[in-house]
C-alpha cells in the first residue's frame, strides 16, 4: 500500500493538515475575539479569588468600564423589565441563578455593537459564576466529624510537643503542665462550640 495516496491536487505528495494559525510571535496583532478571550479568563481568574460579593461586582463593573466606557453603572437587584434608550443592561445570571443586574447609562455617541454585547453578557456570567461560588461556599456547613477529628490531631500533637519538652527539660514541669492544660481547655471549648 502506498505511503500517500493521491487527492488530484497534490498529486502523490503527502498531506499535512495544519493545526490553525502558527503561534502569535508578539508583533502580528492579535483579532479582537482572542483579546476578548484573554480579557474574559483573566476576569474569571481575578474573580475566582475575590472573597466577598460587593469585590466581585466591584471588579466587574470596573471590567465593564473599561471595555466600554458609560456615563454611569448601576447594580440592580434585578433585570429592569423595560430597556430604556440610551441603556445597556447585562444580566448576571449562569444556569437559571439570578444576582441582579448591570445597568449602563450609554454616552450619546456610544452605541455597543453585537461583539460588544456579547463580551458584555459573558462578563455578567463571569460575576454570576463567581457570586454562586461564593455562595456555595458560604452555604456549606461545618462538619462536627471533620472538625472533631482535626481537634483530636491538634490535641494529640500538643501532648506529643509537650513529652518531647518534659523529655528535654526545657522550662520546668509545671509550666509545661500549665501549657498543655490551657491548650487543652482552649481546644475541649473550641470542641462543645462546634458540636464536634
Amino acid at each position: 500500500m502506498p505511503a500517500s495516496k493521491p487527492n488530484g491536487l497534490s498529486g502523490g505528495a503527502p498531506r499535512r493538515r495544519g493545526r490553525g494559525r502558527a503561534a502569535n510571535d508578539g508583533t502580528t496583532p492579535l483579532p479582537a475575539s482572542v483579546e476578548w478571550v484573554a480579557r474574559l479568563d483573566a476576569l474569571a481568574l481575578a474573580l475566582a479569588e475575590l472573597p466577598e460579593r460587593t469585590a466581585v461586582i466591584e471588579r466587574a463593573v470596573r471590567e465593564v468600564m473599561e471595555l466600554l466606557p458609560a456615563d454611569s453603572v448601576t447594580v440592580r437587584p434585578e433585570v429592569p423589565a423595560d430597556a430604556d434608550a440610551g441603556r445597556a443592561t447585562i444580566p448576571i445570571e449562569v444556569g437559571g441563578r439570578r444576582f441582579g443586574a448591570l445597568e449602563l447609562a450609554m454616552k450619546p455617541e456610544r452605541v455597543p455593537d453585537a461583539a460588544e454585547r456579547t463580551l458584555l453578557l459573558a462578563i455578567g456570567r463571569q460575576c454570576a459564576l463567581a457570586l454562586a461560588r461564593l455562595e456555595a461556599s458560604a452555604e456549606r456547613p461545618l462538619d462536627p466529624a471533620a472538625v472533631g477529628a482535626a481537634l483530636d490531631g491538634v490535641t494529640a500533637g500538643v501532648r506529643a510537643l509537650v513529652s518531647v519538652a518534659r523529655s528535654a527539660a526545657l522550662p520546668s514541669p509545671h509550666r509545661i503542665a500549665e501549657a498543655e492544660r490551657m491548650a487543652i481547655t482552649h481546644l475541649d471549648d473550641l470542641r462543645r462550640r462546634v458540636g464536634a
